[in-house]
């Protein structure tokens, strides 16, 4: 199944909170249906009592896995429905726990799609635990590393459960984008663009040092099996998809792209690899 949203939640309504100065809490969230609009603040609906502890641009949106919290359930002996942990988005296939700082979701399609980027971990606080009423919950919920994603919105936009509002695409990773004359290549939109051939099993893009525009990228092609392609060819197939100054400089073919223990791609090993490689 593709990346997606399963649920939206937003404030139901706000609860005391003796352990904030503020007085109120808007942990209790509820799932609610059809769009919804997401701000640098967050989604609409919802509100942040305390931005200085538990908000701010920074943690604007918390995002949770279904798998996650299918883990909690079987594990607690009780439901974890949408917005039980205060997350504002609950979803599936996707590896929030994972992530990692700086990675940027695209949520939605075409002109309405808001684009978000992973910010930090949760940490668990007293009065998510007073929620929960579960003995040490603060430092079983911390121990376990199912901490979900704080997120910070780059591109207001509107999301929703299960349509195309609701799809997440991987856009890219801070450390992993391609600064080319002052301007930004994003390696993974460039990656998707070039595994849409229908001859590539696999392409990671990875920067090269350039003599004037400083980087440019390099595409390491992996071909699926019985079939031949060529880079200029990979190029060609590109030129209608990007922009002109997108279009790799090299293409490299490889027999496989190097995976780290989780099994994302692992640039380091290609820059190693190709540190001299020179177009």
């Amino acid at each position: 199944m593709p990346a997606r949203i399963t649920a939206v939640s937003v404030l139901h309504e706000f609860l005391p909170n003796p352990f904030r100065s503020v007085g109120t809490t808007a942990i209790d969230k509820r799932p609610v249906t059809g769009r919804v609009a997401v701000d640098v603040y967050g989604v609409a609906g919802d509100t942040q009592c305390d931005r200085e502890v538990h908000g701010g641009l920074y943690q604007a949106v918390y995002a949770y896995a279904d798998e996650d919290a299918a883990w909690w359930a079987e594990t607690l002996g009780r439901d974890v429905p949408p917005g039980l942990f205060a997350e504002n988005l609950r979803t599936s296939d996707v590896d929030v726990c994972g992530a990692e700082i700086g990675e940027r979701w695209r949520i939605g399609e075409g002109a309405d799609a808001a684009e978000v980027e992973v910010t930090s971990a949760r940490i668990p606080c007293r009065t998510f635990a007073e929620k929960m009423g579960e003995p040490q919950w603060v430092k079983r919920f911390g121990d376990r590393n199912l901490a979900g994603a704080y997120l910070r919105v780059l591109r207001t936009g509107d999301v929703a459960a299960g349509d195309r509002y609701g799809s997440i695409r991987l856009v890219d990773r801070t450390k992993d984008l391609i600064k080319s004359g002052g301007e930004w290549i994003g390696s993974v939109e460039l990656e998707n663009e070039i595994m849409a051939h229908p001859k590539v099993a696999e392409a990671a893009v990875i920067a090269i040092p350039h003599e004037k525009w400083v980087e440019r990228p390099l595409a390491c092609v992996v071909v699926k099996e019985g079939e031949t392609v060529t880079g200029e060819e990979i190029i060609e197939f590109l030129t209608p998809r990007v922009a002109k100054w997108w279009l790799p400089d090299a293409v490299e073919f490889i027999d496989e792209v190097p995976k780290t223990s989780v099994g994302k791609f692992s640039k380091k090993t290609l820059r190693e690899k190709f540190a001299d490689f020179r177009a």
